[in-house]
Formats: structure tokens, sequence, C-alpha cells
């Protein structure tokens, strides 16, 4: 059950969050928009045991945007158990020193129905 982040979280280029409630052991995805012509890319950072990372790939914009178009960073996970996790993600260049956006997700793992 595909989960996304909305906005991606860097519309103000500071910090985001959101809530997810997914069931233990089936894949969950988090999609971030991804202004990729600046050359800014969205990491996770942090996301603790408990949180097996499945994939992470870019899906570029559409060409009816046109050039510039912010893309999107899908982000594919499991909880590999039931319980709480926090996950932190980093929109950054990789040749500077700091993120210019943070994305909190908090992540509640339930048992599956």
């Amino acid at each position: 059950m595909p989960a996304n982040a909305g906005d991606g979280g860097h519309g103000s280029r500071g910090k985001s969050s959101q809530r997810l409630r997914v069931p233990s052991g089936e894949p969950f995805e988090v999609a971030l928009d991804e202004p990729a012509a600046t050359g800014h890319r969205w990491q996770l950072a942090d996301a603790g045991e408990g949180i097996a990372l499945l994939d992470d790939r870019y899906e570029p914009p559409s060409r009816k945007l046109g050039l510039g178009a912010s893309g999107r960073r899908v982000i594919n996970l499991r909880a590999t158990g039931t319980g709480h996790y926090v996950l932190r993600f980093q929109l950054a260049r990789p040749w500077e020193d700091r993120p210019s956006a943070e994305h909190l997700v908090e992540v509640d793992a339930v048992r599956p129905p």
C-alpha cells in the first residue's frame, strides 16, 4: 500500500513532517518532490533499526511541465516489525556540507489485518 509525502516537504526549504500507519512486513513508499535540475537529491539519512530500504529511484517530471520542473524521489521501505519509527530524509547537493531541507516521517508499523 503506497503512501507518499504530498508536496515533498521542500516547498519552504526547511523542515516538514508526515505520519504513516503501515502494516509491518508490507512494503510502503515515501515520495518526495525533487528539483533535480538544481543538483539537489533526497536521501534517507536515518532510519534506525526495524526499517529496511527496498528501492530508491527518481521519477522524472512529465514533459508537459517543461524544463526545470521537479521530479519525484520514490523510496520503497518495509518495517520488519511492529513499533514506532522516525525516518529522516535530507535534501542536499553532494558538494555542500548542509542539507537545504529535511523531511521527517513517523511510521507506526502495526500487525497486518
